[in-house]
């Protein structure tokens, strides 16, 4: 039979190693988010909408008014629909920064799991419009 000391020096390790371990998604889980969005042809048209826009919240109903010929082709597929809140880490448990607004526009630099990271903060993957694609679909953080 094993003595104690043995048995501890043996298990102690193993039992850090499964306390400190964090569960992570299958490496393909990642590939499969991304291809989920469909194609990105799209996504380098409303980059060049998203640049109006940015030039002022308020003022964009009379901006807008100036493009004429597109009464539906108008809507940035990157406006924010609902209310949410941008967080200070991609984790549930971190604190919240910042609010969204409806009618606000999406931006993000990076990807994470099921995050995006934008300005100002973190934003879940269910809140980023379903269809604004961008190049940040690309970037891992």
């Amino acid at each position: 039979m094993k003595s104690p000391l043995y048995i501890l020096t043996f298990l102690l390790p193993l039992a850090t190693e499964l306390v400190s371990a964090s569960p992570t998604a299958e490496p393909d889980f990642d590939a499969l988010e991304m291809r989920a969005g469909g194609g990105g042809g799209s996504g380098g048209g409303s980059g060049g909408g998203g640049s109006g826009g940015g030039s002022g919240g308020g003022g964009g109903g009379s901006g807008g008014g100036g493009g004429g010929g597109g009464s539906g082709g108008g809507k940035n597929p990157c406006r924010i629909d609902h209310n949410y809140w941008y967080w200070r880490y991609p984790c549930d448990q971190s604190d919240r920064t910042t609010e969204a607004h409806s009618g606000d526009k999406f931006s993000a630099s990076c990807w994470y799991k099921n995050w995006y990271k934008t300005d100002k903060g973190w934003a879940h993957n269910f809140d980023k419009p379903s269809k604004c694609h961008g190049d940040w679909e690309k970037r891992r953080c």
